[in-house]
């Protein structure tokens, strides 16, 4: 009995035994379009042949406008083998991998579409290099965002203040930015506290040191706490965000005349990788 094509590929199958030439298409031909569409990788889609020579076996989609050797052609997958072109007519939901865009095509019935997923679960923003996913419920959405890093410190509890007593030393292992005037960053905000109240306000300065002078510091901003209270207001000197270089060196002073009510300083500084 003759053979019958396929409706998907268009192999073709049904011979009888022995029959002459195994039917419509015969063999070879099957094994040719099997070796073309399966796991289907193209090298581009455009209208006419490429202008270098093909090798035995590259693979195109054929443009909506074929033309050249192509035309007539038009969104047909065309394989060059040995000498010669051969097109395999898609069918709707074909896909194919276009190894120029990097990206999945695939055929509509009509033409080939890029197939770009777009998940409205997500809404990133020019992503680079160390970003973090987080779940946003602001929008609702998972956003990316630069790494919050919070940096603890503190001194003996009880203990009184000296005049320009360091509180906290640290040298960044990455680069880092303090928000402006210490605003929060996700929610998380600078802190700085004691275990006994402040009698006035007592300013600590919080300074900056480059990596090429580690020993030379320079305020950067400063951390007050009211009288009455341990509570913190928090100020950048330029007004501007503050940021060091990875290995500059970050350090907290008390005041130079000390409170003679705050005792046991503590807190934490609050920013993001950069």
């Amino acid at each position: 009995m003759p053979g019958t094509s396929g409706p998907n590929l268009g192999v073709v199958w049904g011979y009888a035994p022995h029959e002459d030439g195994w039917g419509v298409g015969a063999f070879n031909p099957n094994f040719a379009r099997l070796d073309a569409l399966v796991h289907l990788a193209v090298l581009d889609r455009m209208n006419s042949p490429p202008s270098i020579l093909p090798v035995n076996g590259d693979r195109y989609i054929v443009g909506s406008a074929g033309a050249g050797a192509w035309a007539g052609h038009s969104n047909a997958i065309a394989v060059f083998v040995v000498t010669d072109w051969f097109y395999y007519v898609p069918k709707l939901g074909w896909q194919a991998w276009n190894s120029m865009t990097d990206t999945t095509w695939v055929f509509n019935g009509t033409g080939w579409i890029e197939n770009l997923v777009i998940d409205d679960r997500f809404d990133l923003s020019s992503p680079v290099d160390g970003d973090v996913i987080v779940y946003d419920d602001m929008t609702s959405k998972y956003i990316n965002v630069r790494p919050m890093r919070g940096l603890g410190f503190g001194t003996r509890p009880g203990g009184l203040l000296t005049a320009d007593q360091p509180v906290f030393f640290h040298r960044f292992a990455f680069d880092f930015t303090i928000p402006a005037d210490f605003v929060g960053y996700r929610s998380a905000s600078t802190t700085l506290g004691g275990t006994s109240n402040a009698t006035a306000n007592t300013v600590f300065r919080v300074q900056k040191a480059l990596a090429a002078s580690p020993l030379t510091f320079a305020n950067v901003g400063t951390l007050t706490v009211g009288a009455g209270s341990v509570n913190l207001t928090a100020a950048s000197s330029s007004g501007s965000d503050i940021t060091y270089d990875y290995n500059d060196t970050i350090r907290i002073l008390a005041p130079t005349v000390p409170d003679t009510g705050l005792t046991g300083v503590y807190g934490t500084v609050i920013g993001y990788e950069t």
